[in-house]
């Protein structure tokens, strides 16, 4: 309390020494009307809005008596009404001294705030109150740590880790440069997955050191069972003290009974530091109506030539076929098309607007698409203008709904346009004979496009 008062004497005194050059004669201060605090706390309204994660502090106006705010005694106001916000979640202490010409209350009134959510920059991650959230009422009590040095030794003094009100606080004084030497295992977590059902991840992460590597694996959680197999394996960045969400969306799932394992790879994290880990979401894909921004997985692409281009032939088939259709959906001239040293040419012609109207598609290209088999995709467009909406989609030749990629609200700006789009898999199963089409429908008369360096890849990250 005292310790507070004097983090603000220095300011107050100078509102202090204007109180008393007022007209009112004023003979020195009597320290027996100094006004206590707690006369006055049917005087204070304190209301929270969660949506804005704003408080509002409200002293109603007393004769002679001005409110002394004082907010985690770093703060301060002398205003009726005080506003508060705050951005991460928690719960924060705000002081109502209250002062008069005679000085200031020794007491105060304390009032504890609560922030629900914290205010994410970005994206915040999957519904944690979500009835399918597979975390939702799981307690993790089962840790353990593996931090070492450089030369592998483990440290005597290993990290704390501990369970505040749902986030898993965790610090440590030290850890090594590499990969796997700030090992953090939540072990035997009470959750089952399937094979076959494909999940999103989401987790919010906050560290008073920069994470410049922070591994994030979710795998079996069976003793002997070597952390396999994996739902998830990704490294990640954590920036210094702003809460960011690190997700993971459309994972394999496999056979799991009630027995998960995370393990979190602090190794080459700068220290000590301080790590709040919460808001963990594990929800099934189909079941989870928040779409997470698109991921880009960073992948070794081979070359357009290359034998793992398993795509190749796409760029020597030549010819294309076409159907373009006016605003009654009525079938009207094939665009203008040329080929010459494996680019396709098109150049459009007046069409109905909609998406369909302005089929385009290399057709009868033989690939060993396999089931279950995940697959990256790359090609080159050059458009003489500016496009708002184009489609891409790659299929099996006479089952448009086995589907390797589809996006019909696709962009193009004027010249060069790299496409790329990675770690795909067929929608209903194995095919042998594909094609890759692309829909201009609302493309103006006249624009030029053109389409090379088709690559189709089994799926190969960084």
């Amino acid at each position: 309390m005292k310790r507070i008062f004097q983090n603000i004497i220095g300011a107050l005194t100078v509102a202090l020494t204007f109180t008393a050059c007022s007209a009112d004669k004023f003979d020195g201060a009597n320290l027996s009307q100094i006004p206590a605090a707690s006369d006055y706390a049917d005087k204070i309204t304190v209301t929270v809005d969660q949506e804005t994660n704003t408080a509002i502090f409200e002293f109603e106006e007393t004769d002679g008596i001005t409110p002394v705010w004082v907010v985690d005694g770093t703060e301060y106001s002398v205003n009726n009404v005080f506003k508060k916000y705050w951005r991460k979640k928690g719960t924060y202490t705000v002081l109502c001294f209250v002062k008069n010409r005679n000085g200031m209350s020794d007491g105060s009134l304390k009032f504890d705030v609560t922030i629900d959510k914290t205010k994410m920059n970005g994206f915040s991650g999957f519904d944690v109150e979500s009835e399918d959230n597979l975390f939702k009422n799981v307690v993790v009590s089962d840790f353990t740590t593996w931090f070492a040095n450089s030369g592998w030794s483990p440290y005597e003094q290993q990290p704390t880790i501990n369970n505040v009100n749902g986030e898993y606080r965790l610090h440590f004084d030290e850890v090594g440069p590499e990969r796997w030497q700030g090992q953090l295992a939540f072990n035997h977590i009470p959750i089952s997955i399937e094979a076959g059902k494909q999940y999103d991840f989401s987790i919010i992460v906050t560290s008073t050191k920069e994470l410049p590597a922070l591994k994030i694996k979710i795998c079996n959680g069976v003793d002997g069972a070597g952390d396999s197999p994996v739902l998830m394996d990704k490294d990640f960045s954590v920036p210094v003290d702003e809460p960011i969400c690190l997700y993971g969306t459309l994972l394999e799932g496999f056979a799991c009974s009630n027995d998960l394992k995370i393990v979190f790879d602090f190794g080459g994290s700068q220290y000590p530091a301080d790590v709040i880990l919460e808001n963990l979401v594990l929800i099934d894909h189909e079941k989870n109506p928040i779409e997470a921004p698109e991921e880009t997985i960073a992948v070794n692409w081979c070359d357009v030539d290359s034998p793992d281009n398993l795509g190749a032939a796409f760029n020597t088939v030549g010819s294309m076929g076409f159907w373009w259709a006016d605003a009654g959906w009525g079938q009207i001239a094939d665009p203008t098309f040329s080929y010459a040293d494996g680019v396709y040419t098109i150049i459009a012609v007046e069409n109905g607007g909609s998406e369909w109207q302005g089929q385009s598609s290399i057709n009868e290209v033989n690939i060993d698409m396999q089931e279950g088999a995940f697959y990256d995709v790359k090609c080159k467009v050059v458009s003489s203008a500016t496009i708002g909406r184009y489609t891409m989609k790659i299929c099996q030749q006479d089952d448009d709904d086995n589907a390797l990629f589809y996006k019909g609200d696709l962009k193009l700006e004027e010249g060069e346009n790299i496409i790329e789009f990675t770690h795909l898999k067929m929608s209903k199963g194995a095919a042998n004979t594909m094609k890759w089409i692309f829909d201009f429908g609302g493309t103006p008369a006249g624009t030029e496009i053109k389409l090379s360096n088709f690559i189709l890849q089994k799926h190969n990250p960084k």
